[in-house]
């Protein structure tokens, strides 16, 4: 596969380094160095491996030097769009990198990313900043994740309907996503610090990585303990009305009582039935049901066991 590799010079002319970024492009092959192209130990990236799976491996190059290599996959988004990969190599001196399409690699010589890669002291803290551009879109799309878990919380808090149940299980889907999204990029700043340790560490883009990440971090337990909140609250709801429910059928069927106990006394198929030739027999019966119907609601009513349940429905619920 042919390549194309540019060293990264500087923001200015003269501009001196310790360290450069080869970047390789697929379809040319002009000044690219053969060893850094067919040599994964000399800086190069490995070919073979899969370019949709993220995978960071730690070792050292034959001279001794810490190496870090592997492949990054990200930019892609919790409900569709196309992603990118970026296969790295990295040493304290050199920094290798082979895109795939659609990585914005124009971006990273725009502001501010150009400036922080112009300050990096070397091609460790330069991946930092690699990490960390992986990581914007992560934490733009988290913005938007935010409003429609507000507009959730006050639809829930407005009417708690069935329907709602299904939007909550998508949001939640969501937030699983996007932690499956951040997940490879603290593995690779982990890795990062694993292979070149205080070297990196306490270098300013590292640094600034590592903050980003954890605050992506807080921002994802937070959504998910709203999320628990609003499942606890919906489960909260269900149970109090299946309870009400229960409540209100039990009372009717307390009340109906009379009027049952009476219908199967009297209906029953026999000749001779107390009070069956009675002219004024129904008007009493029914006077009796309707008595016994109120005794028993008014016992009810005297024990609190009504409560609200026979004095309308109540909005919200």
């Amino acid at each position: 596969m042919a390549m194309n590799a540019t060293p990264n010079k500087g923001a200015e002319a003269g501009a001196n380094r310790s360290w450069q970024w080869i970047r390789q492009v697929v379809g040319r092959m002009d000044g690219i160095e053969p060893a850094a192209a067919a040599n994964p130990d000399d800086g190069g990236p490995r070919e073979g491996r899969e370019p949709d799976v993220n995978a960071a491996v730690v070792t050292e190059t034959p001279d001794g030097e810490p190496l870090l290599h592997g492949t990054l996959v990200c930019g892609r988004s919790p409900g569709g769009g196309e992603g990118w990969a970026v296969h790295f190599r990295v040493t304290e001196r050199r920094l290798v990198t082979r895109y795939s399409d659609g990585f914005p690699a124009y971006r990273l010589e725009q502001a501010p990313w150009k400036r922080r890669l112009d300050r990096c002291a070397g091609g460790h803290e330069a991946f930092a900043v690699l990490l960390a551009f992986a990581a914007e879109p992560l934490h733009a799309g988290l913005d938007g994740y935010e409003s429609r878990l507000g507009e959730l919380e006050q639809a829930m808090r407005g009417r708690n309907r069935k329907v709602l149940m299904n939007r909550v299980l998508e949001r939640r889907h969501e937030l699983i996503e996007w932690s499956l999204k951040l997940a490879p990029l603290r593995e690779f700043a982990d890795a990062l610090h694993e292979t070149f340790l205080d070297d990196v560490a306490e270098r300013p883009e590292y640094r600034r990585l590592v903050l980003k990440l954890e605050r992506i971090g807080r921002l994802l337990r937070r959504y998910e303990d709203e999320l628990d909140t609003l499942l606890a609250m919906d489960d909260a709801v269900s149970s109090y009305r299946g309870n009400e429910i229960m409540k209100t059928l039990t009372i009717f069927t307390a009340l109906c009582t009379p009027a049952t106990v009476i219908g199967a006394l009297w209906g029953m198929n026999f000749d001779k039935l107390p009070l069956a030739g009675w002219a004024y027999g129904f008007p009493a019966s029914c006077a009796a049901v309707a008595l016994l119907t109120a005794v028993v609601y008014v016992w009810l009513w005297r024990k609190g066991w009504t409560g609200e349940l026979l004095r309308g429905r109540r909005s919200g619920l």
